[in-house]
């Protein structure tokens, strides 16, 4: 079984709505043996998203602004964050939990 997995950042209206729902269709029109994800930070997109996509809700939790925030104040490479700060970021770990 195959895994796509897609980021939706954004909230589901305006321009960013008919871009993410072209992905989200074309994924969707894969065949059955793909198995879809969605990663979403606004819940409005459970609504939206079909049942077949599996939804991995992202948290914008003080914590995982604070990881952020420190890797640009740093100015970590991103390479050593992935090997070091990225474990600790409870989105990275959900999203890694989901091998997608």
């Amino acid at each position: 079984m195959k895994k796509i997995g897609v980021l939706l950042s954004a909230g589901p209206g305006g321009g960013v709505l008919q871009y993410s729902q072209a992905i989200v269709d074309a994924a969707v029109a894969l065949p059955a043996d793909y198995q879809l994800c969605a990663a979403i930070a606004d819940p409005l997109w459970e609504g939206v998203l079909p049942p077949r996509v599996r939804v991995v809700r992202l948290r914008n939790t003080f914590w995982n602004r604070f990881l952020n925030k420190l890797a640009h104040i740093t100015r970590l490479p991103v390479a050593l964050w992935r090997r070091t700060l990225a474990i600790l970021d409870t989105n990275v770990t959900a999203l890694l939990d989901e091998q997608c």
